[in-house]
């Protein structure tokens, strides 16, 4: 027996003592409550995810009845709790064994150096366990407003069928779904969240442990009837069964509930499993199909329905339909299809209010001649010298993949991921160079002009299903061949939270950019982590590591700001705390100012400052200013300098400032093509000004040509700069 297979059996045994679900009740409250007015306090506790709470729920549905008998007093219920909290570390470690004992092998035989890339040596079993747990173990997957937003655009083609079939009203599910939660949020008032934050000894407290379940139950405080050491064994029992129904209540949904919605029932029936009858026994271990997966509401009988898990109940909204859909065989193949275009529908809605819908294509072929068709593009988003090209897939990872079969996770991937990557290889390859080929509106049925100046094509690969760890299975599972670039890879609901923050056609492809040529040097399970990374700190590698893993405290950091006001409690995220963090007012005023020139060459200069350090923005904003002051006051020619140098390349900025009769042109480019020589630069970005403009910058340039020696330029920047390249006098 494996030590996965013994911990889960422990974990059985555990489940199956008297009132165990009342201390699972108080977990969820635990993990999955917190102050509305405090959720700082809240993201900082460890807690089990919703996969581990299924699982605890799953199990428990297997016990014999009955199912709701009371526990033998407070301090077993608290034990109970605790004991399953540590049940489940011990299967998290349990989960990923096999690949602990691998890696201790390569650690007892290989140097460093050859351990940088061990994961690809690990056996195919240990790295589908890699994978498995990563899946179960990712964390929620998308916010559960996401997921009604998404719902009627996900099967906006499929509602007749749905309603025919089903009777299921897509738009009135997810108000049903958005009530339900509000109904049991209300009965959380009751609910008092103490300062977690207090010390025992602060509150006169010898023992630590005592002081966790007194804070435990202080939650509680207004659902347990008082008692004291007075009280008889009878009186605290009656306290203990009184406190653990109306605990039950807190969960507890009535049909009544629903009354105001024509399609309650409906959605009752069809999201519900009745407790007398269903025993889940299927359900054996982690990553086997869960009958909450798709029905999370627990009928009691008499029109009682217990929801433990609200969140997963949206899951299974988004989710399930697609299941009675495939089972009609008549119609799979139109459901296809409509997947399909409704997952390009969804990208378009998020890019185009970014892009606008002048600089965002859908639904264009790349031909050779009239009657083939070489490839095509789901969605394009061009941007002067740069583009994005999108191809969407709506592959769901199947269940046998969950279970860590490597053949089935790898075809999952293939259909949801590489095939996409394949395609938007070729396409960017025909988008570089355009020689005998041309591009076809298939939505317009006319041919469309696309730059044959682009000079980089940014690959986005899109899923618009709920497809867990995919930037772990990008890491493990992508096969990239030599010379062609790497993509990145999420999901439809990242893409909305990213255009959330980065609401600039610049800033949003600039984000791409970095996601993909800091790929093999950041890493984490989940976009979310690297997008608060970026708000946070940028994207960017520290010269001093090799490689940087970011962990969920990042994305807390969004979980705090932008829940609120998804959720409605904050109307503008605009006020967020992570919306601005690293931007300089003085810098931002700059970059729109370039924004508005738009040239070829625009996105070309954001993503060159983008990449300034903060200390380095302050810097140039404070040359511009003094380079204008300067000229002022000494009425003539003023110009600063900065080199930048990594591994890479060399790069640099001028800032110029001179009398309003000169020609700013002509000094410009003849001093920023000396710096840039000078310096052996590859990238030279000159800002000019005239020293009475009320303009920040009156004209920039910018060179990007590749260094090469060349002798005229060498005797001009000789005649003209002194040894430290400063213009000679």
């Amino acid at each position: 027996m494996t030590q996965l297979e013994t911990v889960t059996e422990k974990i059985k045994a555990h489940i199956h003592k008297p009132g165990y679900i009342y201390a699972f009740l108080m977990t969820v409250v635990r993990d999955c409550f917190y102050d509305a007015n405090n959720p700082a306090e809240y993201e900082k506790r460890d807690k089990l995810i919703t996969e581990e709470l299924m699982t605890l729920l799953g199990f428990w549905l297997q016990c014999p009845e009955p199912k709701f008998s009371y526990p033998d007093s407070f301090e077993a219920l608290y034990a109970m709790m605790i004991e399953a909290e540590e049940l489940m570390n011990e299967m998290h470690k349990a989960s990923y064994e096999l690949v602990i004992a691998e890696m201790r092998e390569m650690l007892d035989s290989v140097s460093n150096t050859q351990l940088e890339r061990s994961s690809k040596r690990l056996s195919e079993e240990a790295k589908a366990q890699s994978i498995q747990e990563a899946i179960y173990y990712c964390g929620d997957y998308a916010y559960d407003y996401e997921y009604i937003h998404f719902l009627g655009k996900k099967y906006k083609y499929d509602k007749d069928w749905l309603l025919q079939n089903k009777s299921f009203d897509v738009d009135e599910a997810g108000s049903i779904a958005l009530a339900i939660k509000e109904l049991l949020r209300k009965k959380t008032d009751v609910l008092c969240f103490p300062d977690r934050s207090l010390d025992f000894k602060q509150l006169g407290y010898e023992d630590d442990e005592e002081f966790k379940m007194a804070m435990e139950f202080a939650t509680y405080m207004e659902l347990i009837p008082p008692f004291d050491e007075s009280s008889s064994e009878s009186e605290v029992s009656d306290s203990l069964h009184t406190f653990c129904d109306s605990l039950v209540r807190l969960f507890l949904l009535d049909r009544e509930d629903l009354n105001s919605f024509s399609g309650g029932k409906t959605f009752l029936d069809l999201f519900s499993l009745d407790l007398s009858a269903e025993n889940n026994s299927e359900y054996s271990r982690f990553g086997d199909y869960n009958v909450l997966q798709a029905k999370p509401i627990i009928h009691l009988g008499d029109g009682h329905y217990l929801i433990p898990l609200v969140y997963q109940l949206f899951v299974a909204l988004y989710e399930t339909p697609f299941y009675w859909i495939m089972a009609d065989k008549h119609y799979a193949k139109t459901a296809g299809t409509h997947r399909g275009k409704a997952g390009e529908d969804m990208a378009y809605e998020i890019l185009s209010p970014i892009f606008g819908s002048d600089r965002i294509l859908r639904d264009i072929e790349i031909k050779d001649s009239k009657h083939h068709t070489i490839t095509d593009i789901d969605n394009l988003c061009l941007l002067g010298s740069k583009a994005i090209c999108i191809q969407i897939k709506s592959k769901r990872l199947s269940q046998a993949s969950r279970t860590g079969s490597l053949q089935q996770l790898t075809d999952d991937f293939k259909h949801a991921v590489q095939d996409a990557y394949e395609q938007a290889v070729l396409c960017r390859k025909h988008l570089i160079d355009q020689s005998g080929i041309f591009f076809w509106s298939k939505e317009n049925q006319r041919k469309v002009d696309i730059s044959k100046d682009i000079d980089e094509v940014y690959i986005l690969c899109l899923t618009s299903e709920n497809y867990p760890a995919l930037t772990h299975q990008v890491h493990e599972l992508l096969s990239i061949d030599p010379g062609n670039p790497a993509p990145v890879v999420f999901s439809v609901f990242d893409l909305r939270l990213i255009t959330h923050y980065l609401d600039n056609p610049y800033k949003f492809t600039y984000y791409i950019r970095q996601r993909i040529q800091t790929g093999s040097y950041f890493y984490s399970f989940n976009e979310i982590n690297y997008l608060a990374f970026h708000l946070l700190h940028k994207l960017y590698p520290n010269p001093d590591y090799n490689r940087e893993v970011l962990d969920n405290d990042f994305a807390t950091e969004i979980d705090k700001d932008y829940y609120p006001f998804i959720s409605g409690r904050k109307s503008n995220l605009d006020t967020g705390a992570l919306k601005h963090k690293w931007e300089n007012k003085r810098f931002e005023t700059l970059c729109a100012a370039i924004e508005r020139v738009s040239t070829f060459k625009t996105a070309d200069i954001l993503f060159f400052l983008y990449d300034l350090s903060s200390e380095s923005r302050d810097e140039l904003m404070d040359s511009l200013d003094y380079v204008k002051r300067r000229s002022r006051q000494k009425n003539t020619v003023v110009n600063i300098r900065a080199e930048y140098r990594t591994s890479e390349e060399i790069t640099g900025i001028t800032c110029l400032a001179l009398q309003p009769y000169a020609d700013l042109y002509k000094h410009m480019y003849c001093l920023g093509e000396m710096h840039k020589y000078y310096h052996k630069a590859n990238k030279w970005l000159t800002f000019g000004v005239y020293n009475t403009s009320p303009s920040m910058v009156d004209l920039v340039s910018y060179a990007d040509g590749k260094w090469e020696e060349n002798p005229v330029l060498e005797r001009v920047c000789r005649d003209n700069l002194d040894k430290e390249g400063r213009l000679s006098q």
